[in-house]
């Protein structure tokens, strides 16, 4: 449904305030009317991983917070300009690139429930879980085998790390998400090792994933052969900053996704990337004005 801009117009020059109040809430459920998908935002913050999802329903999701304060641009840029509140952080890990953000989040924003690995990080981790907690958050350990059930069938299950798992590093130990609705999944891979990844696949029989955020913003020591050859993604995202220090993404993960016959997106590149689904289809959604 669509009201022309003409009318708009017309009616709030000329109504009175409980009008004006009415025509608000109607463009909120026009807004809820048209939002039937799952939207996935792979926001652009530099360096960093952070995504904001919104389900059918309104429950939101912020995965990592970036490594500073733009993840609050970029989520003024894809939440509703009412909504003040987000359901579920997940942190997948300890590192500055993925959490540093979080403490503008907790400051601005509502959160209902922190899940996270359960490591401890430095002092400032331990600040911005602190900020958390001040404010009311449910904090919960999150471990491969714990799941999210929403309406409408949409499920988060978390697929790594196991209970007890150390590896080597934080980044081993990375929480990664399958967000499932009907026939379409995203893999959510934080910053998993390609070892990690193996070690994965044995223990947990993966479907075909529409949507790959790839691992460590593109490192080559990532998203290796096997993974990709056993979930055959057809769209891979990659999450880093343009000119970044450390060459991600690396050539060789470049070659294994365009091998793999992977569409390639990067937020380098592209900024702020959304993706949709309603279940049976994917799609790229650009931005354009909101209410």
């Amino acid at each position: 449904m669509r009201i022309p801009y003409r009318t708009i117009v017309r009616l709030y020059s000329t109504a009175s305030v409980p009008a004006l109040v009415l025509l608000s809430s109607l463009l909120v459920v026009l807004w809820i009317h048209r939002s039937a998908v799952v939207s996935v935002h792979f926001l652009d913050v530099g360096q960093g991983d952070s995504i904001y999802v919104r389900l059918p329903d309104g429950v939101s999701m912020l995965i990592d917070g970036g490594p500073d304060n733009h993840v609050l641009d970029s989520l003024g840029h894809v939440m509703p300009w009412w909504d003040h509140s987000i359901d579920y952080v997940v942190i997948t890990h300890p590192d500055r690139d993925h959490f540093a953000g979080l403490l503008g989040v907790a400051e601005k924003y509502d959160v209902g429930t922190v899940l996270y690995n359960g490591d401890q990080g430095d002092r400032y981790y331990e600040m911005m879980l602190d900020a958390f907690r001040t404010q009311g958050s449910q904090l919960k350990v999150f471990r491969r085998g714990d799941a999210l059930a929403f309406r409408g069938g949409i499920t988060m299950r978390f697929v790594w790390p196991p209970d007890g798992y150390v590896g080597s590093g934080r980044n081993d130990r990375s929480l990664v998400a399958l967000l499932s609705w009907r026939s379409i999944d995203f893999l959510l891979t934080g910053d998993m090792p390609d070892r990690e990844e193996e070690l994965m696949l044995r223990a947990e029989q993966l479907p075909k994933i529409e949507v790959l955020k790839v691992g460590h913003h593109g490192s080559a020591h990532s998203t290796g052969e096997q993974l990709l050859s056993a979930i055959r993604p057809s769209r891979c995202v990659i999450s880093a900053g343009a000119d970044n220090a450390y060459g991600h993404p690396a050539p060789a993960v470049l070659e294994r996704l365009a091998d793999a016959g992977c569409h390639i997106l990067e937020t380098m590149r592209s900024g702020t990337i959304t993706l949709m689904t309603d279940g049976f289809r994917a799609w790229q959604h650009l931005p354009r004005s909101r209410f």
